[in-house]
């Protein structure tokens, strides 16, 4: 049965089966109509001839043919019926064939519904059969009646002269079967020359498109016969022309995205390493100086005044504690990658506890995620801009409740950054370069998402940064550079 359907759903055979079976229905179609034609013009002449069988009545009367004699089958009588010759008046004179009437009796009496008939022919179906009567007036006074009787088909049996028929529906259903066995075969073979060809050019038309389908973008059909498969053919290199073009100048662009998001990296990474030297000089080195200068003189002022040498030592204290903990800050902007590894939702909460370890400021965090794949790009930018929020509220802010959520949606995922302090202009701050504001908004924007600030100066700060999750995976995006999927800047 796979056989079968498989034989059945190549195109091959439903083309050649289709034509032979059109094949065979045209050719049993025409015979049946030659034969329809070929019984009316025999049953047209078969009329015309009896219809002039009255004469051959008289013929016989004047050659003095017994009256009443039967009729004999031949090319000139009938098979069935009779003649009858008599006066005007109604009077028999003479019958033969199949009739009661005899001479000297009168028509009206023996066959009255020939005595109404008017001179002409007439053709009419009785008992079965059917039948044509002729009556003719002759030249000296007398008038001819015949009656011939006419077999139905499929029982026609006529004879003509020189052409006989039997069995008019036998014959015709073997005619019909004949046409049809001579009719396949031909189709089949007339069939087979021109499908054959056609179906090998669609072949070669559907495996090219797998071709190009799986990656060879030089595969063409090269096909120029001037029929519709050929402009098929043609029609299908043009489209795969352009969409190799196509294809060129996405790698082309592809390679100068990753050519530039290279140059972005390096140019963040330049960028990270001056805000590092520059914490490290304003809150690291500056206070080690202060506490080497500090402890280099610390003898001496306990030498010469005790208690103040005591009050200098606990400033030095404080300012060392103070140091470690600029130092454990920066330590934590330093570890995204680390704390990355474990999971975007983890990585917040422990920058969350670890930054309100340091600073001292409640720090609550809540998150809705579905638990489906983020790109790691997307993660980087979320905990970088978290990063950068919660450093700019322990410099500026002045607050003393900060709240992280992270909500994500079906096709997006959104930062909140909330802090209770005085607030600021953020159009201001943005135009002087101040808390890095520019340089989240730069982040949000490598992988199409929006950042924005909202600021009061009786409700605090928030931070509220939109990324996309629905983009689709491109084979012809730029390369992962370090670990991470590059993006240009939107």
């Amino acid at each position: 049965m796979r056989r079968i359907r498989a034989l059945f759903s190549s195109i091959t055979t439903r083309l050649v089966f289709s034509q032979v079976l059109v094949a065979a229905i045209a050719s049993i179609i025409g015979s049946l109509f030659i034969v329809l034609l070929l019984f009316i013009g025999i049953q047209n002449i078969t009329v015309d001839q009896y219809q002039g069988t009255a004469i051959m009545g008289v013929t016989y009367w004047l050659l003095g043919t017994p009256d009443g004699q039967p009729m004999e089958p031949s090319a000139f009588s009938p098979a069935e019926g009779f003649f009858v010759v008599a006066t005007k008046e109604g009077e028999v004179l003479f019958t033969h064939g199949d009739t009661t009437c005899r001479a000297k009796m009168q028509l009206k009496e023996c066959a009255p519904d020939l005595a109404v008939l008017p001179p002409g022919e007439h053709l009419y179906d009785k008992d079965g059969k059917r039948w044509v009567e002729s009556v003719i007036d002759v030249i000296t006074g007398q008038r001819a009646f015949a009656r011939i009787g006419i077999p139905r088909a499929p029982e026609l049996s006529l004879l003509i002269p020189g052409f006989q028929i039997y069995g008019t529906g036998k014959f015709t259903l073997a005619v019909a079967a004949a046409m049809a066995i001579i009719a396949i075969p031909v189709g089949l073979v007339l069939s087979l020359l021109t499908v054959r060809p056609l179906a090998r050019r669609i072949g070669n038309i559907t495996r090219t498109s797998k071709q190009f389908a799986n990656g060879d973008f030089t595969a063409r059909v090269h096909d120029t016969t001037p029929d519709k498969a050929g402009e098929l053919a043609r029609q299908f290199d043009d489209m795969a022309d352009t969409l190799q073009q196509n294809v060129s100048v996405l790698r082309d662009m592809a390679q100068r995205n990753a050519d530039l998001a290279r140059q972005v990296e390096q140019v963040a990474i330049q960028a990270e390493r001056v805000r590092l030297s520059r914490d490290l000089h304003d809150a690291i080195a500056q206070r080690l100086f202060s506490l080497s200068v500090s402890t280099s003189t610390l003898p001496d002022l306990i030498a010469r005044d005790q208690a103040q040498g005591v009050q200098q030592a606990k400033a030095i204290a404080s300012l060392a504690e103070q140091t470690l903990l600029d130092l454990r800050a920066l330590l934590v902007e330093l570890r995204p990658t680390s704390v990355l590894q474990r999971g975007l939702n983890e990585a917040m909460e422990t920058l969350c506890d670890e930054w309100q370890n340091v600073h001292r400021v409640s720090a609550d965090y809540s998150a809705m995620l579905t638990g489906k794949y983020v790109p790691t790009s997307v993660e980087d930018v979320i905990f970088r801009v978290t990063q950068e929020a919660l450093s700019n509220i322990a410099k500026h802010a002045n607050a003393s409740s900060v709240h992280v959520s992270l909500v994500e949606a079906p096709r997006k995922i959104t930062l909140s950054v909330t802090d209770n302090g005085p607030g600021f202009d953020p159009d201001t701050a943005t135009k002087t370069g101040k808390f890095g504001l520019l340089g989240m908004r730069e982040r949000a924007q490598s992988v199409g998402g929006t950042l924005v600030i909202e600021s009061d100066t009786d409700r605090g700060t928030t931070v509220r940064m939109i990324l996309p999750l629905d983009r689709d995976f491109d084979p012809l995006s730029p390369p992962e550079v370090n670990g991470t999927q590059s993006n240009s800047l939107s």
